[in-house]
């Protein structure tokens, strides 16, 4: 007696095409509003600065969040393996929504900084689910196609991102570059939260390398200051830029 075993992706199996097709333009626009919150506000900051009086930390609006997107993928990315991508996805996408009504509201430089931050982790988790989300769907043949999908997505988000950003702090004001991110994100969010079923393979928290995450981590972290903080601050040959290159390498 033999056992055939399917190839089929599981939500492939799980998921007629219409909710497929649901589910991809709902994932594209999470990627694109991750990859616009990345450059929207080259354009925007000395209108920010301006009006928050905080130039000094201007830096921070940008670094935090790569910080945090950079920091969760890596842990994320293994816990939906072994829980599921639905609550990682839709936690991801709430986490966003709640940084980018933060940051738009935010009285000061420092509450837009830690807003920022908010934003990266939802960031994170949502660019540690998507890929995966989509394998799921997709043999590897029918993947390529759409994975170049999700790359033209990312690619417009951030070559957007300045014109959107000058757009917003000339006209209506810098916080609608945050503000424009709510009504997307809750049609992305209503739509993954209807079509989107939890798959979850199993697995303990011992599991995780933690060790290796917080390696990785350290010396990611340690790159993006020494690259910001070169060039904004102490120049690429003082003693802290040369340290936190040796702790990422």
């Amino acid at each position: 007696m033999t056992t055939s075993v399917s190839s089929e992706p599981v939500l492939g199996v799980l998921l007629s095409e219409r909710e497929k097709m649901l589910l991809l333009l709902a994932l594209g626009m999470c990627m694109f509003l991750s990859s616009l919150d990345g450059s929207i506000l080259a354009t925007a900051l000395p209108t920010i600065s301006s009006d928050l009086d905080g130039f000094k930390l201007l830096p921070w609006v940008l670094t935090l969040y790569m910080l945090t997107s950079t920091v969760v993928v890596p842990i994320v990315g293994k816990l939906s393996d072994m829980f599921g991508r639905r609550p990682f996805v839709i936690s991801g996408v709430v986490i966003f929504l709640i940084g980018s009504l933060g940051a738009g509201l935010a009285p000061t430089m420092l509450t837009l900084i830690a807003a920022r931050g908010v934003q990266g982790i939802g960031g994170g988790f949502i660019l540690a689910c998507v890929l995966v989300v989509m394998a799921d769907m997709y043999t590897p043949i029918e993947r390529a196609k759409y994975v170049a999908y999700i790359l033209a997505i990312i690619t417009a988000g951030t070559l957007l991102g300045p014109p959107v950003g000058g757009f917003f702090a000339d006209g209506p004001g810098w916080r609608w570059c945050f503000f424009i991110n709510i009504p997307i994100g809750v049609i992305a969010l209503a739509t993954i939260w209807t079509t989107l079923p939890n798959t979850r393979q199993g697995g303990r928290i011992s599991d995780i390398d933690f060790t290796g995450a917080a390696v990785l981590t350290t010396a990611t972290v340690a790159g993006l200051l020494a690259a910001g903080w070169a060039y904004e601050a102490y120049g690429w040959g003082s003693a802290i830029t040369v340290g936190l290159l040796v702790a990422a390498g």
